[in-house]
């Protein structure tokens, strides 16, 4: 079970890293329309990947995060692991 839940993991943020890169190359409204989905579905995950990027601080990105991290602002029961990598991770800009 944990080496499944760690290739899902390692998926999302692979699938997270082409999302941005794609974006950055032209493709941002249809990034931003394929986002949607896991936004409303998996917000944690979502932003989980976007904080914890390798990349750039791109516009999509920082889009994607400023529109994820008021939910957690509410009663999401990740919040705190979510805020908290949110405000400790060093974002490349």
């Amino acid at each position: 079970y944990t080496t499944l839940f760690r290739s899902c993991v390692g998926c999302v943020w692979g699938f997270v890293d082409l999302m941005l890169y794609l974006a950055e190359r032209g493709l941002y409204y249809q990034v931003q329309e394929c986002l949607k989905f896991p936004a409303q579905k998996c917000p944690d995950l979502l932003a989980l990947a976007l904080i914890q990027s390798n990349g750039p601080l791109s516009i999509i990105r920082h889009e994607m995060i400023s529109g994820l991290i008021p939910i957690f602002l509410g009663n999401h029961s990740n919040a705190g692991v979510i805020l908290h990598h949110a405000w400790n991770h060093q974002v490349s800009i």
